[in-house]
């Protein structure tokens, strides 16, 4: 003989205040409900559970039935996952992805009615940041965009200017204080070397196929001389 609960739709069951103890199933929702003789529509059972020893197979999904990680398409849902600041994700621990091929971790900025093309348009950040006794501190940010990618050290403000930055293009060209690189090493400001530096060795036929500019020095080596380019012709330095 079969024991049968009170019953009804989650709208009628949403209508009514139920004694305390007492049992209702929702038959469009296919839930359990228990009554405190104060809540309307019951407490779900679910709610009164505090923690899940065993696994875990499929789908979870929210109080508000929002789904939260989706088993089928082996997704999380991290329009969950906010702060006041907009979308983040916060790790207590260490993250470890294991898988049978190259270990990835895709961050994906989907916004289909937006263009991310324009240059230097960030299409997501990585914070390094610490919160302890004297606050939240930033200290680092990695920005990656369609040309390449930012290092940076910050106060907190993703709008730092490009002076304290650090770029790596795809055209395979290092910034240093500059977003636009025009050689395999651009430093915008002042450089200071502890050792030595050692200029490009070429012979006078390598010199003369170079794509030369006013301040280039090198070493020629066919004439064992310094050689600087200055208005427009190669000069000895010494």
């Amino acid at each position: 003989m079969a024991l049968q609960l009170r019953r009804g739709t989650d709208a009628e069951r949403s209508a009514v205040t139920f004694a305390d103890g007492e049992l209702v199933y929702t038959t469009d929702t296919k839930k359990l409900y228990v009554g405190d003789g104060a809540t309307a529509g019951g407490n779900s059972i679910t709610a009164l559970t505090n923690t899940l020893d065993g696994d875990l197979t499929g789908s979870v999904f929210g109080d508000d039935s929002t789904l939260i990680v989706d088993g089928n398409n082996n997704s999380i849902n991290t329009s969950l996952i906010s702060s006041v600041s907009g979308l983040s994700l916060l790790l207590s621990s260490d993250l470890t992805v294991t898988r049978t091929d190259t270990p990835v971790i895709a961050l994906i900025n989907n916004q289909p009615s937006a263009d991310l093309t324009a240059a230097n348009t960030l299409h997501g950040v990585l914070v390094f940041k610490t919160t302890d006794s004297n606050g939240t501190n930033n200290s680092a940010i990695f920005g990656a965009s369609a040309e390449g990618i930012t290092i940076s050290k910050t106060d907190g403000s993703y709008a730092l200017p490009d002076s304290n930055k650090f770029y790596i293009g795809t055209n395979g060209k290092f910034g240093v204080g500059t977003l636009t690189p025009t050689t395999k090493l651009d430093v915008a400001g002042e450089g200071r070397f502890t050792g030595f530096v050692q200029f490009g060795s070429l012979t006078t036929v390598q010199r003369d196929a170079l794509t030369a500019a006013n301040g280039m020095v090198i070493y020629n080596t066919t004439l064992n001389k310094f050689q600087g380019y200055e208005a427009g012709a190669w000069i000895n330095l010494v």
